[in-house]
């Protein structure tokens, strides 16, 4: 998007993503990307990861929970 378009990322893009990784199943992807992003992730981007629950991975929604509360 940067070079593209001259858009500077931000928080909400890194959070859509995440978002919609964790909506459609796909825990495993979520976590690297959060993982790998240049910015600390925020409440809203753990909440977002929280649709684990949804996918029934009680192990990564442990620990959404947990960055959540800190």
């Amino acid at each position: 998007m940067t070079e593209i378009y001259g858009i500077e990322l931000e928080m909400i893009h890194y959070g859509c993503v995440v978002d919609l990784l964790a909506i459609y199943g796909q825990l495993e992807e979520a976590w690297k990307f959060i993982t790998i992003m240049p910015v600390q992730p925020d409440s809203d981007m753990w909440t977002s990861f929280l649709s684990c629950f949804f996918h029934k991975n009680q192990e990564l929604s442990k620990i959404a929970i947990e960055k959540l509360l800190k």
